[in-house]
């Protein structure tokens, strides 16, 4: 079965991030709101321009900020390369290729068997 999902430009993003959320990324709805922020306005890396910025838009004061950053590390969301604090690449490949493929395998814990 097939289903396409149409979403409007704007909100594009947020749609898929809140199906890879589902998949096991759990962030909260501030939290997303800081990915979809940072993505949207193009801000990939977290320096100290960009986590300013993102204050601002956001409306958050450092302290809550600083939470949420260091919960986005802890869940793989943000990540450390090289010297930067970059949002995942591996999530921004789900956003780049503008669709989501979903295969679901069913494991019956009882039998072993997969549907």
């Amino acid at each position: 079965m097939k289903r396409v999902v149409k979403v409007k430009k704007e909100q594009y993003v947020k749609a898929i991030l809140l199906v890879v959320n589902q998949l096991g990324l759990n962030m909260t709805p501030s939290e997303l709101s800081i990915i979809v922020t940072s993505i949207n306005r193009n801000m990939l890396v977290f320096n100290l321009i960009t986590r300013k910025a993102l204050k601002g838009y956001l409306n958050i004061d450092s302290f809550t900020f600083n939470n949420y950053i260091k919960k986005l590390k802890d869940k793989g969301v943000l990540m450390r390369y090289e010297k930067d604090l970059e949002v995942n690449k591996g999530l921004l490949t789900y956003v780049k290729d503008k669709e989501i493929h979903l295969t679901f395998e069913i494991d019956d814990v009882k039998t072993g068997n997969k549907n």
